[in-house]
């Protein structure tokens, strides 16, 4: 997106009720990254769930109680470190999610402030991380509710690693399948 397009965004959501009270210094710290990374269910990983989702996990909720939480109106940014609030705003600023995303009517002023000078500042050249609507927990004996198969286990590192080979091994063979085709 141009800065000239970076101009014309939503900077605030529509309904503001700003709150005096601060984001946290640094992000949550009670949970280790690499449990907080393994308490997220298949077919989600990581890297692709919402900020706000992993700063909760971060603080020690389980999976579906963050999303839960990151779903209401009401106060949140209480629970996030002040560099992952200003990210998470600029995200969905420039996702145009603000008014989808309730917890945000809550931020003060300066945080948006923040959000604003970074998004329409011209030496920005990176896309921020994508800002996408909250998944929904499936209702048990759904098709998804049984993915439990997907997960690996902690402790069997081989079977991660038999995993990878074989992946390798079909990604090689398409890849040759695909320029022998293409020829």
């Amino acid at each position: 997106m141009r800065l000239s397009d970076r101009l014309r965004l939503q900077f605030r959501p529509s309904i503001l009720r700003q709150l005096k009270i601060r984001a946290l210094k640094r992000s949550p710290d009670q949970v280790s990254i690499t449990c907080a990374r393994r308490a997220v269910p298949a077919p989600f990983s990581w890297d692709k769930i919402r900020a706000d989702v992993r700063e909760l996990l971060l603080a020690g909720q389980s999976f579906w109680d963050a999303v839960a939480e990151a779903r209401k109106n009401h106060m949140l940014h209480n629970q996030f470190g002040k560099r992952a609030l200003v990210d998470m705003l600029v995200s969905a600023t420039y996702w145009q999610a603000l008014d989808r995303t309730p917890w945000m009517n809550y931020v003060p002023e300066g945080y948006y402030h923040a959000t604003q000078e970074r998004l329409e500042d011209p030496a920005m050249t990176e896309i921020p991380e994508l800002w996408e609507p909250l998944s929904t927990k499936p209702a048990p004996g759904s098709p998804d509710s049984s993915l439990d198969w997907l997960r690996s286990s902690n402790d069997d590192e081989d079977d991660d690693k038999l995993f990878d080979y074989v992946f390798n091994v079909l990604d090689r063979s398409l890849l040759q399948t695909r320029s022998v085709t293409q020829k």
